[in-house]
């Protein structure tokens, strides 16, 4: 019952294509030049919390704020 809830509520507001834009987003993290690190750390996470349904691990998210931060232009 509520894998097919869950499924229907993420096939109607998450759409592939949105997912996949979505979880980009996370992906391609960039430090903006003149943000601390908790300013980014803030921002990565609101990047999250968009995409709940994004199916990272944990060490992912983190390798990839690491690598993300300071490498604006």
């Amino acid at each position: 019952m509520w894998a097919l809830c869950s499924t229907n509520f993420l096939a109607k507001f998450f759409p592939m294509g949105k997912t996949n834009a979505l979880r980009g987003k996370i992906i391609s993290f960039q430090q903006q030049q003149d943000v601390s690190v908790p300013e980014a750390w803030e921002c990565f996470q609101d990047y999250i919390l968009e995409c709940p349904h994004h199916g990272m691990e944990s060490w992912l998210l983190m390798q990839t704020f690491f690598h993300g931060l300071g490498n604006s232009a």
